[in-house]
């Protein structure tokens, strides 16, 4: 959000730079400021031109033959209005204050274009500090510094030149009628804990409006569609919608879902978060930075390197809301048969460290006896991970906005609150009896599940000014050197079945499992699953991307039987055919962890 996105952006930046120094024969690589000022002159670069070259013919040639246009042809036509949210890091985020540095980017996009890799490369440290998110307030880093999510369609429709997104799907949709006044893309800046996304830009507010805004032009309900992320907004939506003002909701009431919302399609949604929200936390790493080799990765660790990357992104709190949820009875429970592994092993643990030789870790003592704790167990479960990370905040200590806004635990006798409405194993659905859930994902692609780590005490540094070549390391690290072919592991990064980010059981479970039980689907709302196996092959046309039968996360958006699958839905046209469709072994899984929570 997701995070998928993260690690492809720094593997974009990482290569433009890296193709450089091959170019002009630079080995090893030389420091940032010669690479940018020396070797290449970026404020020279003619990124026009370079943009032009990336652009290629993403859409289908033939628009005969995309499932809009031959549904169109049986008969299929607009009917739903459709609301459309994205997930996390896949929409534009624009300039609209900005320090001296930023101001050329005025209305320009910091992320989601090449306008982004080219703020990075000309001025890394003014677009950083323009991304980063104040850590104690969660908001903008200063008043001069507003970064805004993008309007319409063009928020979500590509990232990053070709790389489309939405866009296929916008394009399907409007080949059975749709068009600007009949759905609507409604993106959010991504980096906010999802308070904030309503306090600070009243987004919930904005879409309560456009769904009641349809409904009442067309004389229909809305059909709202999620990616990623945006299927654990929309949950905290329905609770905060149907919440009266006076407790911090929207006043909606309860039956607003049931009144407004015909269906909502949750598309590969992280409905449980994913472990690589974890890595990113703990070191700024994930299985796409451990695998950056030789002068590339070496680059991009001299640029941007880890301890950087990880403060910027323990300041966006909807990070936060991307760890694992459930518990142990969640992320422990493997099917009959398979070994169930801890999902971080520390390779060099260690009760010898003392309270002095991390004082330059942290200045708080709590922090540090939390840190003590870490490094002297070498196993640490899904619920140790999201425990440590709370009391050390990534660094910034327990006072961290983003620590602050999200409880993943609730006692029996405890109400639910605020706190707790990002996550589905809590806060149950809406009473909505004849509203449809769709949930549709793709399976059978190496996921990352788990992590290999080692301590890095002696790199770390509290102040990166007293850092060499941007290389501060965070206290712990990737241990790249961990390879296990029989436990799925490779560079310190253990994988499993999901869909190449988010797994299994963070896609499926919630929907297969807790909303089948009357504690988390009370109104018996119908919740229908569909899987795709992932079949990625290279397309000549589109490289960087799997073909029309790929499920993997963000591809899935342009897979062909899905693409069918949501027009039917979103036309009202066969849409009896979008049955439930399970090839995975998530029904196994669901049930295990089900009898757990009943005990």
């Amino acid at each position: 959000n997701s995070s998928n996105t993260i690690g492809k952006t720094l593997t974009v930046i990482a290569i433009l730079v890296g193709l450089a120094a091959v170019l002009f024969k630079v080995h090893p690589p030389p420091p940032v400021d010669e690479l940018k000022e020396t070797y290449f002159d970026w404020s020279t670069f003619d990124w026009n031109t370079f943009y032009a070259t990336l652009q290629m013919h993403t859409t289908t040639a033939d628009w005969k033959e995309r499932p809009g246009a031959k549904l169109a042809q049986q008969g299929a036509s607009r009917k739903f209005p459709i609301i459309m949210i994205p997930g996390f890091t896949t929409s534009g985020l624009e300039v609209w204050g900005s320090e001296e540095c930023g101001r050329k980017y005025f209305r320009t996009r910091f992320w989601g274009t090449m306008d982004q890799a080219k703020a990075l490369i000309a001025d890394q440290d003014c677009w950083r500090r323009h991304m980063t998110l104040d850590p104690y307030t969660g908001s903008d880093p200063s008043p001069n510094i507003r970064l805004r999510p993008t309007e319409g369609m063009v928020a979500g429709d590509y990232f990053m030149a070709p790389y489309w997104v939405w866009g296929k799907l916008i394009e399907n949709f409007n080949d059975v009628g749709y068009d600007p006044s009949s759905m609507s893309m409604l993106a959010f800046d991504w980096r906010l804990a999802f308070p904030l996304v309503e306090e600070r830009d009243g987004y919930f507010t904005k879409v309560k409006y456009a769904v009641e805004s349809f409904h009442e032009r067309h004389g229909e309900k809305v059909v709202i569609i999620s990616h990623s992320m945006g299927g654990v907004l929309v949950h905290y939506f329905f609770k905060w919608v149907t919440t009266p003002k006076e407790e911090g909701g929207g006043g909606g009431g309860t039956d607003w879902v049931e009144k407004y919302i015909e269906s909502y399609v949750n598309i590969a949604g992280a409905l449980l978060g994913v472990p690589k929200a974890v890595s990113a936390l703990l070191s700024g790493e994930m299985k796409d930075t451990s695998m950056l080799l030789g002068p590339v990765g070496e680059i991009a660790e001299q640029y941007f390197g880890r301890k950087m990357r990880k403060d910027m992104f323990a300041t966006w709190g909807a990070l936060w809301a991307m760890l694992p949820k459930g518990g142990d009875v969640v992320w422990n429970t493997v099917p009959d048969g398979q070994e169930s592994l801890p999902m971080l092993t520390l390779t060099d643990p260690s009760t010898d460290i003392t309270d002095d030789e991390l004082k330059n870790v942290s200045e708080n003592k709590v922090v540090r006896k939390k840190l003590m704790e870490f490094a002297s167990k070498q196993n640490h479960t899904a619920s140790d991970l999201v425990d440590f990370l709370l009391t050390w905040g990534s660094g910034y200590g327990p006072d961290l906005s983003a620590a602050k806004f999200h409880k993943f635990e609730k006692q029996s006798d405890e109400p639910i609150t605020k706190e707790h409405w990002h996550d589905v194993t809590v806060t149950p659905l809406p009473d909505a009896p004849s509203t449809k859930i769709y949930c549709l994902y793709g399976v059978g692609a190496e996921t990352e599940v788990g992590y290999f780590y080692k301590t890095s005490w002696n790199g770390y540094e509290v102040d990166e000014s007293k850092c060499s070549d941007n290389r501060c390391d965070p206290p712990f690290l990737l241990n790249t050197t961990v390879k296990d072919a029989e436990r799925k592991t490779a560079y310190g990064v253990r994988f499993g079945d999901g869909d190449g980010t988010v797994p299994l059981l963070s896609l499926g479970q919630p929907c297969v499992g807790g909303w089948a039980t009357k504690k988390l689907n009370p109104s018996g709302t119908k919740v229908v699953t569909r899987e795709y196996q992932d079949k990625s092959a290279f397309q000549v046309d589109d490289p960087l991307r799997g073909g029309p039968e790929s499920a993997l996360h963000v591809d899935i958006l342009g897979n062909r039987k899905m693409t069918e699958d949501i027009l039917r839905i979103v036309t009202g046209f066969e849409d009896e055919k979008v049955e439930r469709q399970v090839v995975s072994n998530i029904d196994e899984l669901s049930k295990k962890i089900n009898q757990q929570l009943l005990k």
